[in-house]
């Protein structure tokens, strides 16, 4: 076989392969990716100061037959990392896939016509041989071309062997039913108490084992089926085994998830499936919003607020594949994940790019998967199945923790990462009151407080960019809900610039602005009005117009699994990096979002929209092979960012949120945001034209007329200490006219600090006017009567005149006199 370049790594290396293959089919495998990787070479798509991709043999389940598995290499300084799988070549050995790499700097692009200077390579499919040979794009699912090469493969007796029995079973038109023998087995689970909730507020819960109150545990048993698998290597931090019971007992079927009949419900994609009726969403009254996790409550609100026993199945297995996809230093990686897979088939082989994300996303995504565990109630502290899965999440977050309190790896820092960790270990911590973890939450807190941009949001980075990101706002927003749940503060103005922003970003329609500079500028969606829905209720905005308006336009646009569908093939038939815009109305962190505004809006907003999700993801959610209990990651862009992993941990936290919150309203009851607390948020955050300004003085006076308290008094302050001269002047006359007492020292103060004669005599003209009937003025008055400027002097002659009612006209000695008299029958003057 001719080489273009003997010396070449590559090659070499591939032709060293051929010696590590036992059996006839390991070698031609071999030789068709040397063939490929000569014709890449040849056309000029790869040099050799390209990456050199190492090729590693690894002994596949199946007999007699080795795999190979591509890793990542360095190049120079750089590292090449995959792509994805462009194309799938068949000839008689099998399909190969062509896998796409790149390098991680465009500044090393070298190949032609492509944008990444993508280098092209061969690799056998990650599965089975019996799949190879069949061609089946995945477990369960079989293609007619592989189908005839399957029958073309058999020997002539098979088939004929094959054919009479088919022929007589359909003479005697036997049905064959499988009687349950006694050794089969019966898994029982166990749902509404689940452990995992340490002492303090998360002991037991809302309704705990010890409440009268708290409802019997309920069972549902579902039938396990034979399987003969090779038994996996267990990682000693990470147990493998489900939290099930094993029971000897008769089988009882899982009532069915899939539709028999299309016409059944033609909003859901299967049947509706039987038990837990949706209802209004009432949470349990606590002021605890984590309260739902404890104890039985767990199971109690999963029928109350419209959750059921599958469902919950669904939450259980989708915990089980993430710890079987958990790191053994605790963190989970989108990137290599697959690494980790010990059943049959690998779940990143067939998806190719849309199962597997990018590292850059890791911490973030292992904060995410450390949610899926909390918000079922299982914590770092008690027993459960999860526990060491937890303990070493945990462990891995805080570890990463750099000294100025970011969460993520050095030189990383971005946003995104720190504060899906932060929410996470906040979470953790306001569970289980764990004193270890008060000081990285409180740092990782201050942290996002020190970095937000003057325009009242975050950014990627914490450089000053201006850059207002509201998708990374509203996981801020969350963070600080659960560190206020522990008694970890946030500034008052912080919250203040977030709500200012909100109301800025919201357009008429409802529809909030992704941010308002580059990348992403003036984009809209669903996915961001539902984290504007989300902020709202979270800070208190909640109003009679633009909340309901939200609310309504999300319930328009539901989740629906088969428009994921479609657009998934239209990616895939383009071949494409998706693009952000391909799913803007429908994807997973829409439905994340929607779901957690939709709940806390309670009532008829939730039992339309849980009646669409809960059904879509439990029927949608992967039941076989090593991707049980996960789902797809099929919604275009941001799955091709966090891959499997992604997709399966917001669509866990999706089904948890029966119980993974208190309704908003219901463990915080607090009024809306009033027309009051607005404009002082707006006079505390400074901003506003000179003609808004205005406006707000003339609101705060209509406010102040009842009386000043403290809050409005601090908000006179703001605007008289304006350093415009305009608005501090009419400020100063406003608050003056009042003529509230409580008011007096800070407008003396003001008076002192006008350096203006005009204004100055003006201020105490009036200022006698108004509190003529308050003669504790005269003292301060009288300060002025010997002062240089002629208007100051009349000003304060005619404001004495207002208090004293004394006619002295504009003769200073005889009111001098007159109080010197005054303050001989009153020493304390």
């Amino acid at each position: 076989m001719g080489v273009e370049n003997p010396n070449d790594p590559l090659l070499k290396r591939l032709k060293q392969t051929l010696d590590l293959g036992d059996d006839d089919l390991s070698r031609r495998m071999t030789e068709r990716l040397i063939t490929e990787a000569e014709k890449r070479q040849r056309n000029g798509n790869r040099s050799e100061a390209d990456a050199w991709i190492s090729i590693l043999p690894e002994e596949s389940t199946a007999s007699n037959v080795h795999w190979y598995s591509l890793t990542p290499a360095e190049c120079g300084e750089e590292v090449v990392e995959w792509r994805s799988i462009v194309e799938c070549v068949d000839d008689d050995t099998g399909p190969i896939k062509i896998l796409q790499a790149a390098p991680s700097s465009p500044s090393t692009a070298t190949s032609k016509g492509e944008e990444d200077a993508i280098i092209l390579y061969g690799i056998p499919v990650d599965e089975p041989a019996i799949y190879q040979k069949l061609n089946r794009s995945g477990p369960g699912i079989l293609t007619l071309p592989g189908f005839l090469q399957f029958l073309r493969n058999l020997n002539a007796w098979s088939v004929s062997l094959a054919a009479h029995l088919f022929l007589l079973l359909l003479f005697v038109g036997v049905v064959v039913i499988r009687e349950v023998k006694e050794e089969d087995e019966i898994i029982s689970f166990t749902f509404g108490r689940p452990v995992g909730m340490d002492k303090g507020l998360q002991d037991k819960g809302e309704k705990g084992e010890e409440s009268e109150e708290a409802p019997a545990e309920k069972k549902e048993e579902v039938k396990k089926e034979e399987t003969k698998e090779e038994t996996p290597e267990k990682k000693e931090e990470t147990p493998v085994v489900p939290p099930v019971e094993i029971k000897k007992e008769t089988p009882v079927e899982l009532p069915s998830i899939k539709t028999e009949d299309p016409t059944t419900n033609a909003d859901l994609p299967g049947r509706p499936i039987e038990g837990g009726t949706p209802t209004s969403g009432k949470g349990t009254g606590s002021s605890n919003p984590f309260a739902g996790r404890g104890g039985n409550a767990r199971g109690e609100l999963v029928e109350q607020n419209g959750g059921n026993k599958l469902s919950e199945l669904a939450v259980e297995k989708g915990l089980r594949w993430l710890q079987r996809h958990q790191s053994s230093n605790g963190m989970w990686s989108a990137a290599r994940y697959v690494e980790q897979c010990n059943r049959e088939g690998l779940c990143g082989a067939i998806r190719g790019q849309k199962d597997i994300g990018s590292s850059m996303h890791d911490v973030g995504i292992t904060g995410l998967s450390l949610l899926c565990y909390l918000g079922a109630g299982y914590s770092h502290k008690n027993d459960h199945p999860y526990r060491a899965t937890v303990e070493s999440a945990v462990a891995y977050l805080t570890a990463i923790q750099q000294p100025g309190g970011v969460i993520d790896v050095a030189g990383s820092r971005r946003t995104y990462n720190h504060v899906i960790a932060t929410l996470a270990l906040a979470e953790a911590y306001a569970m289980t009151a764990d004193d270890a973890l008060r000081r990285p939450v409180k740092r990782a807190i201050e942290y996002l407080q020190e970095i937000q941009q003057k325009g009242g949001g975050w950014d990627y980075t914490s450089d000053r960019t201006n850059r207002n990101d509201m998708s990374i706002t509203g996981w801020v927003v969350m963070a600080f809900r659960a560190a206020e749940a522990k008694g970890i503060a946030v500034a008052p103005d912080v919250l203040d610039k977030i709500r200012d922003l909100v109301e800025r970003r919201t357009k008429k329609t409802g529809e909030l602005e992704y941010a308002e500079l580059a990348p992403g500028i003036r984009r809209r969606g669903n996915g961001m009005t539902a984290v504007g829905l989300l902020c709202r209720l979270y800070l208190d905005m909640k109003d009679e117009e633009m909340t309901p308006l939200i609310a309504n336009r999300l319930l328009n646009n539901r989740p629906d699994w088969a428009k994921l569908a479609e657009i998934d093939k239209k990616i895939d038939s383009k071949g494409d990096v998706p693009n952000i815009n391909d799913t803007i109305d429908n994807n997973f962190y829409y439905w994340y979002y929607g779901t957690l505004a939709m709940f806390h809006m309670e009532g008829e907003y939730w039992q339309k929209w849980n009646s669409v999700l809960r059904d879509t993801l439990v029927n949608n959610q992967r039941f076989a092979g090593c991707k049980e209990g996960s789902w797809d990651p099929i919604d275009g862009w941001m799955s091709h960012e966090g891959g499997r992993i992604y997709s399966t941990t917001l669509n866990v936290l999706n089904l948890e949120i029966y119980y993974r919150y208190i309704p908003r309203f219901a463990s915080a009851p607090a009024s809306s945001e009033t027309a009051r607390d607005k404009l002082l948020r707006q006079i505390r955050l400074g901003g506003g034209s000179q003609a808004e300004k205005g406006d707000m003085i003339s609101a705060l006076s209509d406010e102040s007329e009842p009386g000043i308290d403290e809050k409005l008094l601090a908000a006179w302050k703001t605007l008289t200490d304006d350093g415009d001269g305009v608005v501090r002047w009419k400020a100063i006359l406003s608050l003056i006219n009042l003529g509230k007492k409580e008011a007096l020292p800070h407008l003396q103060t003001c008076i002192r600090k006008e350096k203006g004669e005009q204004l100055r005599g003006t201020y105490l003209e009036k200022l006698g006017s108004a509190y003529r009937k308050e003669r504790s003025v005269l003292p301060f008055l009288m300060e002025f009567i010997d002062d240089p400027s002629e208007n100051v002097r009349r000003g304060v002659m005619d404001a004495l005149h207002e208090v004293s009612r004394q006619e002295y006209g504009r003769d200073a000695a005889k009111w001098k006199a007159w109080w010197a008299e005054q303050k001989k029958l009153s020493p304390a003057r």
